[in-house]
């Protein structure tokens, strides 16, 4: 999936994803241009992160 489609699916923010890329709570794959390609684990990550955040739970506490 591309990015904007995972966004859709996830509910979060493309800038949120690539935050969450950047400061490791989500890996995600590229291809041989360099653009991301999101799996299905990738995806359930992103919205198990975002019930998370929006439970309240901290970003240090996620990275923990």
């Amino acid at each position: 999936m591309k990015i904007g489609q995972v966004s859709a699916a996830s509910g979060c923010q493309i800038e949120t994803i690539r935050y969450y890329e950047r400061i490791g709570l989500v890996r995600v794959d590229r291809d041989a241009s360099g653009h991301r390609h999101y799996d299905a684990a990738a995806v359930r990550r992103l919205v198990f992160l975002t019930r998370m955040r929006t439970s309240g739970m901290s970003i240090r506490d996620l990275q923990r």
